[in-house]
Parts: C-alpha cells; sequence; structure tokens
C-alpha cells in the first residue's frame, strides 16, 4: 500500500470529518469534530495541515500548531489521527515524522536560536498512541485533566465580589480582552501571548466561540477586565455525545483578583446562564500542574474529572 502525502485543502472536509470520527469511535477520546473544527484548522495558513491518502481517500491527517512569541523553548503541539483500519502499518509514525518535519521546517524559518520542542498529547484511553510516542523518542512532560458539570443538579449561586460589574462580550473590547488573557496566563507552562491574528483565529474569531456564553467582570476602580471566561459550542460534540454541550476554553483572574472568591463566583454565574439557555453538561479541560488553584475552583463549582491525557514532548 503507497500513501501520497499533501497539505489538506479545504475540499477535504467532509473526508477530514470522517476519518476523525471513524478513530473516535475507537480511541474514545470524548472529543468529537466536524465542520467548524476544520474549518477553523484551515482558518491558519500558518499551521502545518498534511494528509495522508490511499488513493483518494484520507486514512491520515495531522496538524502541527505554530504559535509565534516564544522567548526560550518553541513548543510546536502536534495532533494527528490514522484511521482506524490502517493502523499498524507504520503510517502512524510516518505521520508523526511528517508533523516534526513541519514543525523543524516552521522553527528554522521563524526562531531558529530557541530550542525547538515537538510536542503530542495522548488520552489514557489510547495506549496505542502513547506506546507510539514513546518509540519515537517522546517523553511525558505534562499531565492534564477533562472534567465536566452536569447541569440538571445543584449549582453554587455565590454573589459576585464587590467592586467588579459583569458584562457580556462585544467585539469592542476584543483587543483589551486578549491582553488581559495574555497577562492571566503568563505564568503557565507552555503559555505564550497571543497576538491579535492568532486571537481572532483561534479564541474570538473561532467559528465554534459561543459569544453570548462568555462573561467579562470588569473592575470598578481600575475600568480593566478583572477576570473572564470564554465558551464554545460544538454542533458535532453535541451530535457525537446527544447532548448539548458548552466547552469552557479560557477561564482567566488577574493576580489581584485571585484568591477573593471571583472565579468560583463568574464560573458559578456562567454554568447557571447556560442551564437557563439550554445547556446540559459544561467542560473544560485544567493543567494537573497548575499553580493558581484553578483545579480546587472547577471542584467546588461541581466539576469532576472524566478523562486524562499525558503531553509527551521530544526534547533534543
Amino acid at each position: 500500500m503507497t500513501i501520497t502525502w499533501r497539505n489538506l485543502a479545504a475540499d477535504d472536509a467532509d473526508q477530514w470529518v470522517e476519518l476523525r470520527a471513524a478513530a473516535e469511535a475507537v480511541d474514545k477520546t470524548g472529543e468529537h469534530a466536524g465542520a467548524d473544527e476544520f474549518a477553523e484548522v484551515m482558518s491558519d495558513p500558518g499551521l502545518g495541515a498534511i494528509g495522508g491518502f490511499d488513493g483518494e481517500r484520507l486514512v491520515a491527517a495531522g496538524v502541527a500548531w505554530f504559535k509565534a512569541g516564544h522567548t526560550e523553548v518553541n513548543g510546536v503541539p502536534l495532533e494527528g489521527h490514522v484511521h482506524p483500519a490502517h493502523r499498524r502499518r507504520g503510517i502512524g509514525r510516518n505521520l508523526l515524522d511528517r508533523m516534526a518535519g513541519v514543525a523543524e521546517q516552521w522553527h528554522a524559518a521563524h526562531c531558529p536560536d530557541l530550542r525547538l520542542e515537538p510536542r503530542s498529547t495522548s488520552h489514557e484511553a489510547n495506549v496505542g498512541h502513547a506506546a507510539l510516542l514513546r518509540a519515537a523518542g517522546y517523553v511525558p512532560v505534562r499531565w492534564f485533566f477533562d472534567m465536566s458539570v452536569e447541569l440538571s443538579g445543584p449549582i453554587l449561586d455565590p454573589p459576585i465580589p464587590p467592586g467588579l460589574t459583569a458584562e457580556g462580550y462585544s467585539p469592542a473590547i476584543d483587543d483589551e480582552l486578549r491582553r488581559a488573557h495574555n497577562e492571566c496566563f503568563a505564568e503557565h507552562w507552555g503559555s505564550i501571548p497571543a497576538d491579535p491574528v492568532y486571537w481572532r483565529r483561534h479564541v474570538t474569531g473561532n467559528p465554534s466561540f459561543a459569544a453570548d456564553r462568555a462573561l467579562i467582570l470588569r473592575d470598578d476602580v481600575t475600568g480593566e477586565i478583572a477576570a473572564y471566561v470564554l465558551g464554545y459550542g460544538s454542533a458535532a460534540q453535541d451530535s457525537g455525545t446527544g447532548r448539548r454541550e458548552l466547552w469552557v476554553g479560557q477561564v482567566g483572574t488577574r493576580k489581584g483578583w485571585r484568591g477573593r472568591g471571583t472565579a468560583t463566583a463568574m464560573l458559578a454565574a456562567v454554568l447557571r446562564q447556560s442551564r437557563d439557555a439550554g445547556y446540559e453538561v459544561v467542560a473544560l479541560a485544567v493543567d494537573s500542574g497548575n499553580s493558581t488553584g484553578a483545579l480546587g475552583v472547577y471542584e467546588r463549582c461541581g466539576f469532576a474529572v472524566t478523562g486524562r491525557w499525558t503531553t509527551y514532548a521530544l526534547i533534543r
């Protein structure tokens, strides 16, 4: 069998969605991808999106997620999938090496003075993926939890701390929100500042961004954004799980407002509003090594761990 490799194109959308569905049916990661997710990938010409074809059929696909702004280590996330019927034939390793090669080319062109660190994150249910990464020399460097809360149960109702005023998202505050996000995540592992282009493509310009499910808290004294929650909705995820789910993509609190119940009150408000809007579950992911106490906040709001992921890195 000969696999032909090329960059993915817009008209590969249907095959990409079919490939992701076939992989998820076996891997059971809890992630379902559809047209919106493919549109996000294709919206960024800087991403390395490649596909492997058996004749005309897409049987493997991967993305190297590039982001400018690294200062020491250029960590490039690699995400790939191989159709279950085409596994155990070396295609996965070929895909991984090709994605790493794309990362090397981008790295050489944009930040050759830094150290390149290709990274790939494996779900605990996908033991084959983890074995592939270890065989290729990747080592575990970080662990993450998927968490979710059912909105049919009781939801906390703590007051918003005095000195803060809640507001919704509007395009007028988009760049202010980006800058607040960069400050909130400045010390998080693997996080680098989002520039305006990346922010528009993958955060508030993401096809899955649910602007009506965003909540911003503003400091009454300084007028600055003190904290925020950004939510996302995926038709593919809802179809795959059979229920309406809100994904919380970003939760941030500026240092001056941490430890005062800000994040708990804000997130609880989002849960109540989402329940009233017809959502059945809210989910998110958290870094197990997060030093801001985020895990405790989520647990207080009723979130429970539903899955575990390990990030592997090729350290040279």
